[in-house]
């Protein structure tokens, strides 16, 4: 539950509020497989019109500062030269990523479980 609640400050940059908490703690409860409750809720928080996400045309406006900027956001580090070169190649070639799309890949990626791990301890 403590992934759920920093995944969720980390998104909407502010702590989530007790309502949020509670119902997130219910459908978290109620589904044995976390792993799939975890994709469920950020898969949720990405939909919703309050999540503060760059539109596709500000990805695509200047995409070194929007991968320098998710790294930032989400591992609280620069990214590699290797990671940039990624990013910008795949970003530029393919017009079916979105933002969305890359912000659930790095909030479901093992690097963000294990960075939160540490944070929490």
């Amino acid at each position: 539950m403590e992934f759920i609640t920093l995944a969720y400050s980390d998104l909407f940059d502010k702590p989530i509020d007790n309502a949020e908490l509670q119902q997130t703690a219910f459908t978290y409860a109620a589904i044995g497989d976390k792993d799939l409750v975890t994709d469920m809720l950020i898969r949720d928080f990405l939909k919703r019109d309050s999540a503060p996400l760059p539109s596709d045309f500000e990805m695509r406006l200047n995409i070194p500062v929007f991968v320098e900027n998710t790294y930032q956001k989400f591992y609280h580090r620069k990214p590699t030269e290797m990671e940039k070169w990624y990013w910008n190649d795949a970003i530029g070639k393919d017009a079916d990523i979105t933002p969305s799309l890359i912000y659930y890949t790095f909030l479901t990626s093992e690097e963000y479980r294990f960075f939160n791990t540490l944070k929490k301890n």
